[in-house]
């Protein structure tokens, strides 16, 4: 009876560990046959930068400037303030002040009372100048001086949607690092997936859309009920009416720093999996792969060399099975890693795979216990 449920349970190994590396090499090559270092072969000034702000005023004057300071000749910068009572307002006239192509539009609290900023980037995409629109945080900088440009000559070939990446750069010390970890696993699967043609989400962070048909499909009308969303939940709702591509350039790439302390990444990973309960099933099942296949073989290999120890001819079977997985994983991410300008390797990234499916599911517990519901700064 022993052999017997032995070589099912090797044979179930077997299968998990075979589902896993498919869909490493689907999405490593996937990644690498999108990924490009070119320059853009003409640059087209007709974008306008988005960005919805919200007491800001720590980081929001350098991160205004490093944009217009790298603003095509024919671009604008269109910023909503999402009813600040910080400094913020006053930053942002003063800089409006000091540069035509700068357009402020201020919210204020007694009229609006939306949960989260999609009305605030509504707004300011109905005051965008030029048809392609490129939209971004208030905690985000341009890597390149090519960024703007290379999202703009994505538009002028024809695409209606391209969904940029965005790296997540600074020490902000274990918060950081857990951000960097997750930042990572989520780019590798978002742009993988992504460049075999399943657009499940984007990053709000670097997401351009065509304004008019953004507007012309009620732009986030849809959604203006929820505090978050405004990114991946879109992209799900609408991408079908896009003509859409994914750009994966690091003079395209839009750089944000890892927020500090772990109150606030918390609430802001509470955010992201509110999102993430919304899903449709199709891509919630596509995104259980990694976790429940990573899950799955780790168990499988502790139950062999628990039960049956390691002289066990079926327990070395069973751990080269989860050695070759975790080996080719190793190799994948660290090359992907340095691709995305995320630039973690060795052991972390296999610690991290491990974790995290376990620490998502403490997350998603917290949100039964207690929904997100505004967006704060």
């Amino acid at each position: 009876m022993d052999i017997i449920l032995q070589n099912t349970v090797l044979l179930v190994l077997a299968a998990v560990v075979t589902i896993s590396i498919i869909k490493q090499v689907l999405l490593f090559f996937g990644i690498l046959k999108a990924y490009t270092t070119s320059a853009p072969e003409k640059k087209s000034s007709d974008i306008t930068l988005i960005m919805a702000v919200k007491n800001e005023e720590a980081i929001i004057e350098e991160n205004v400037k490093k944009w217009l300071k790298v603003l095509p000749e024919s671009g604008d910068m269109v910023v909503a303030d999402d009813q600040s009572w910080d400094g913020t307002p006053k930053i942002l006239e003063k800089i409006e002040a000091e540069n035509s192509a700068l357009h402020v539009i201020y919210l204020r609290e007694d009229k609006v009372r939306l949960s989260g900023k999609k009305f605030a980037l509504t707004l300011a995409i109905k005051g965008a100048k030029q048809e392609a629109m490129l939209l971004t945080d208030a905690d985000c900088y341009p890597k390149d001086e090519n960024c703007l440009p290379l999202f703009a000559e994505q538009f002028a070939k024809g695409n209606s949607m391209v969904l940029g990446h965005s790296p997540i750069t600074g020490d902000a010390g274990f918060a950081g690092w857990l951000q960097k970890m997750e930042g990572l696993n989520g780019a590798i699967s978002y742009t993988g997936f992504s460049s075999l043609g399943v657009y499940y989400m984007g990053v709000g962070r670097a997401i351009g859309y065509s304004k008019n048909i953004f507007l012309k499909l009620g732009g986030f009308k849809a959604l203006y009920k929820l505090p978050y969303g405004d990114d991946d939940l879109f992209v799900q709702k609408f991408a079908k009416h896009f003509k859409k591509t994914l750009l994966l350039n690091p003079k395209a790439f839009v750089e944000t720093k890892a927020i500090e302390g772990i109150v606030a990444y918390w609430n802001q990973k509470r955010r992201h999996l509110s999102a993430g309960r919304k899903y449709k099933f199709a891509h919630k099942l596509l995104l259980m792969i990694a976790p429940l296949t990573d899950l799955g073989s780790l168990a499988l290999s502790l139950y062999f060399l628990i039960c049956f120890g390691f002289e066990n001819e079926l327990t070395k079977i069973a751990l080269l099975f989860f050695g070759v997985k975790t080996v080719l994983e190793l190799l994948f991410n660290t090359i992907l890693s340095s691709k995305l300008a995320y630039g973690a390797k060795g052991i972390p990234l296999v610690v991290w795979q491990y974790i995290s499916p376990i620490f998502n599911a403490f997350v998603v517990f917290s949100l039964w216990l207690k929904p997100v519901k505004i967006w704060t700064k």
